[in-house]
């Protein structure tokens, strides 16, 4: 809300409020994080239940029963999903907080430079995936922006064949 109680709304979206990203519906509210220094207030976050125990970031997207699983690029049905990065850990049918898009920040991470894809059972990496290791599509994830550092923002799927 505004200073003076006006809902903000964001590319058609109201902040605060439950809505659908990619036709699937959101358990609690999108929300860009306010304040502060590093990546808060420069992401768009979301959540939804755990279809399983999820840890912390990595690639999710989410199934039919509106929970969430790892994706993968072996999977055809994530060849076009709408593909989220889990900011924490969750246990099976806890909400998990999932970042749409922006930066993050993780002081575990050694990246180069350059783009992040889609691996299998939700890892990131940064070796592009090749149908001849068995992969069925490439999906760019984001951008390392430091060693310790991605912005995330998904690219369209190039299948591979």
């Amino acid at each position: 809300m505004t200073s003076s109680g006006q809902p903000i709304q964001l590319g058609g979206v109201t902040i605060g409020q439950p809505v659908r990203v990619g036709g699937t519906r959101f358990g609690g509210p999108i929300t860009v994080p306010g304040g502060g220094s590093g990546s808060a207030g420069r992401q768009l976050v979301g959540s939804m239940p755990a279809g399983h125990t999820l840890s912390g970031h990595r690639a999710v997207t989410a199934t039919s029963a509106g929970t969430l699983e790892y994706a993968s690029n072996i999977r055809p049905d994530h060849v076009w999903a709408p593909l989220w990065l889990t900011l924490g850990a969750a246990n099976t049918g806890t909400d998990a907080e999932v970042l749409l898009i922006g930066p993050i920040d993780e002081p575990s991470w050694t990246w180069q430079p350059g783009p992040i894809y889609l691996g299998r059972d939700g890892q990131l990496t940064q070796t592009p995936p090749a149908a001849a290791d068995g992969d069925l599509f490439l999906a760019q994830l984001g951008a390392a922006t430091s060693p310790t550092s991605i912005f995330l923002d998904r690219a369209p799927s190039i299948l591979l064949t």
